[in-house]
């Protein structure tokens, strides 16, 4: 008796994250309106993580690479950062101009 096996399926080559990461459909680009914070001057990394629908550690991570201006306000060794708004706006228009 033989299994009748399905042929298999050609192996997809995986896109590179950046490629992967910039193909998004014109309906999926985010609303600037919506991603904005009226009547504030500067943000927390957790208010601009949740915005944006990534972790704190991401933005963190924008922030170190030079990707997401901010401040650190911290006076000790641990840095607590501080997004200007204008900063913020920036970065999201720079981020859905290139997308």
């Amino acid at each position: 008796m033989s299994l009748h096996q399905p042929p298999a399926k050609p192996a997809r080559k995986p896109q590179p994250l950046a490629v992967a990461a910039n193909k998004v459909a014109e309906s999926e680009k985010p609303n600037l309106d919506t991603l904005d914070f009226p009547g504030r001057t500067v943000l927390y990394v957790r208010e601009v993580a949740e915005k944006l629908r990534v972790t704190d550690r991401h933005v963190t991570n924008l922030i170190e690479a030079g990707q997401l201006r901010a401040l650190n306000v911290a006076t000790g060794a641990k840095k607590s950062w501080r997004i200007p708004v204008p900063w913020y706006r920036d970065y999201v228009k720079r981020m859905t101009d290139s997308a």
